[in-house]
């Protein structure tokens, strides 16, 4: 019995910890999700890790959505317009 409540308990660890990685692949081209690590108003950025692949990624962005960011904890998505290297915000979705 005590071996069938672990590894029901282990099946509920692996589907939630599995759930933002899915939600990254659904939510299309060119947006992220994650939760911000990092904002940079000076240098015009900010940063999230990313759920789908637990990196870091920084994004430019204007004022409006550096200030919308800024203090925020929750989910989000990052829509973006990708040019060379550098990924630039264009809007911002809480979840």
């Amino acid at each position: 019995m005590k071996k069938w409540i672990v590894f029901v308990s282990l099946a509920g660890v692996a589907t939630a910890a599995g759930t933002p990685a899915l939600a990254c692949n659904a939510a299309g081209p060119d947006v992220h999700l994650g939760r911000v690590a990092n904002v940079d108003v000076d240098a015009g950025e900010f940063t999230i890790k990313d759920f789908e692949t637990g990196k870091f990624i920084t994004f430019r962005a204007d004022a409006r959505l550096l200030k919308d960011v800024q203090g925020r904890h929750e989910p989000l998505a990052v829509k973006f317009h990708a040019e060379e290297a550098e990924l630039t915000a264009v809007e911002i979705e809480h979840q």
